[in-house]
């Protein structure tokens, strides 16, 4: 494997624990096409490794699948698992998956050389990588035994390692996937009516009534968020996003505290209420959240130039092709605009890619969800030793996997806890966590004792 050293020296202090390691960059080669013996092109992709913590004789390894990112080492807002692998003296590997970040293997993004993006060419990368790891530590070790490696994603990644434990159970000793998207739904409604669920009445009525002050000024109010080149689907996407996403990571309180004294009964007309409330979500939309509205631009996303910081095109055709999870509006209930509904979507990713628009419908072949969730289970999956982690608060939860027939084999479990939002169990612990999260957390460690000791 050619290596790249780049060190990096991070210094944190958790619950009173110091987590000090030095985390050093990899490459390795990877064939293009998994599934075509005779096409011999390959590539070079990216993963990092932290070895502090490693007992040589006796330590598993803990691999972190990286995912619709640029994957610039461990991420250092996610820590529990380095605190786990200090304590059972794991190697920790973090991956980088194919067309994401540095791991390219091509020098354009046009939609030809997309279709090598899929993920069932990127779980067969993992397994490749996992193989030629276990060769190399043996190697370096000299252990006789089958080196234990476990798996943590969040996410899609999260949904990507509870696909590898089912396709690879004989790589792998078990897997924690947080907030894991199993269930690759098109018409994604739910997600705005899981929002309506957990978040106080009077934000979803300052939501409610920000989006209709939005419509009603449209298109004049697109200047006012330097969002001129957006058409109108994409501007009350990155609207709707802009609210979804603090209530996602379990961060309400920045939204929806500023609304509870904003009130509709206090105000002599709904447009003097719309007024007040707009004052607090521009002050959301500039100074918490400031998104840029360049990512939500059709036109930028159909740009072919390869920009190894900015994962958009890529996902986005993971999206068109197999994993859609469209967030639409339904009815009067949904937080977000009339115009996101799934027609917007198909005709958004037809001309990103430069695909006959008539190729898109619910029942494909674009998106091909039915496919996904034959190939991989969807939230029928039948992978052992899963532990399945989600947030209460996360809207995600709607496409996840929550329950199981079969505690032993597919532990699962669910975090109901006030503002445990997306992939809450990774984030670095601290005091302020609430019971449950801690409880969760204690769980999962217990699913990895357990199947630690069944090795050893």
């Amino acid at each position: 494997m050619k290596i790249d050293i780049l060190q990096v020296y991070i210094l944190l202090s958790i619950l009173g624990l110091a987590l000090c390691y030095t985390e050093t960059q990899y490459t390795y080669t990877a064939k293009l096409d998994n599934f075509k013996p005779s096409d011999r092109r390959e590539f070079t992709a990216r993963y990092y490794e932290i070895r502090d913590y490693f007992d040589p004789n006796t330590g598993p390894v803990f691999l972190y699948q990286c995912g619709e990112y640029e994957c610039s080492g461990f991420p250092d807002y996610r820590l529990f698992p380095i605190e786990l692998a200090q304590e059972y003296n794991a190697l920790v590997l973090t991956l980088e998956h194919r067309f994401y970040g540095a791991s390219q293997p091509f020098d354009i993004w046009d939609t030809d050389n997309l279709r090598y993006h899929t993920t069932d060419q990127a779980l067969v990368d993992t397994a490749n990588f996992i193989q030629q790891m276990k060769a190399q530590l043996a190697d370096e070790t000299g252990r006789s035994d089958d080196i234990p490696f476990f798996m943590f994603g969040a996410s899609y990644p999260g949904a990507f390692v509870a696909f590898f434990q089912t396709k690879f159970p004989h790589l792998v000793k078990g897997t924690v996937a947080s907030s894991a998207v199993v269930n690759p739904i098109i018409d994604f409604w739910q997600f705005d009516h899981h929002l309506t669920q957990v978040i106080p009445d009077y934000c979803i009525d300052a939501i409610h009534a920000s989006t209709y002050r939005l419509e009603d000024t449209y298109p004049d109010c697109k200047a006012d968020y330097n969002a001129d080149d957006l058409n109108m689907f994409d501007f009350f996407y990155m609207m709707a996003d802009t609210h979804v996403g603090l209530v996602q990571y379990g961060n309400q309180s920045s939204l929806c505290d500023r609304f509870s004294t904003i009130l509709p009964e206090d105000y002599n007309s709904y447009s003097d209420y719309q007024d007040a409330v707009m004052v607090e979500w521009n002050d959301v939309f500039f100074n918490v959240v400031a998104p840029d509205p360049q990512d939500y631009n059709q036109e930028h996303l159909a740009d072919t130039t390869i920009v190894q910081s900015d994962s958009s095109r890529c996902w986005w055709w993971q999206k068109a092709t197999q994993l859609p999870y469209y967030q639409t509006y339904l009815d009067e209930t949904s937080l977000r605009s009339y115009s996101v509904d799934l027609e917007g979507h198909f005709d958004r990713v037809s001309y990103i890619y430069g695909l006959d628009r008539s190729l898109f419908s619910e029942n494909g072949p674009f998106p091909d969800a039915a496919r996904t969730i034959r190939e991989f289970g969807g939230v029928g999956l039948k992978g052992q030793k899963i532990s399945f982690v989600n947030g209460h608060d996360d809207p995600w939860i709607e496409a996840g996997y929550t329950e199981t027939d079969d505690f032993y084999l597919r532990p699962s479990q669910v975090v109901f806890s006030y503002q445990a939002g997306h992939a809450c169990d990774l984030v670095t612990p601290t005091d302020d966590d609430s019971f449950l999260l801690q409880e969760a957390r204690h769980t999962e460690e217990d699913y990895i004792r357990r199947w630690i000791n069944e090795i050893w």
